[in-house]
């Protein structure tokens, strides 16, 4: 739902804009001329990726009883992280020297 898309005649003719998925990812176009056409995706939903380049070909034929059904993909947008472990002198010295216990704080004198 969201991913936006033009269409297109096979000769670069644009035929339609912002065409836009509905709840179940579909559009619908009707009352389109037999002939060539193809869609292109202008805008993918929020977290997902999307070749503005490709194009999603398919051919309209006279008489045609059912719909052509064009497949376009997107993947998930993803993300890293680091982690980063810092190690305090104690934890470091138990490390290399496991009977190794830190000193208490000297007492103040008042």
């Amino acid at each position: 739902q969201g991913a936006v898309f033009d269409l297109y005649k096979s000769d670069g003719t644009k035929v339609a804009s912002n065409l836009t998925t509905d709840a179940n990812g579909q559009i619908k176009v009707s009352d389109l001329k037999p002939g060539s056409y193809y869609f292109v995706e202008s805008k993918a939903p929020n977290g997902y990726n999307f070749n503005s380049g490709k194009k999603y070909a398919f051919t309209v034929i006279f008489n045609q009883q059912t719909p052509v059904v064009v497949k376009a993909e997107n993947s998930e947008k993803t993300g890293s992280v680091i982690l980063t472990k810092h190690l305090f002198l104690s934890e470091s010295l138990n490390r290399f020297f496991p009977s190794f216990q830190p000193s208490p704080p000297p007492e103040s004198v008042d």
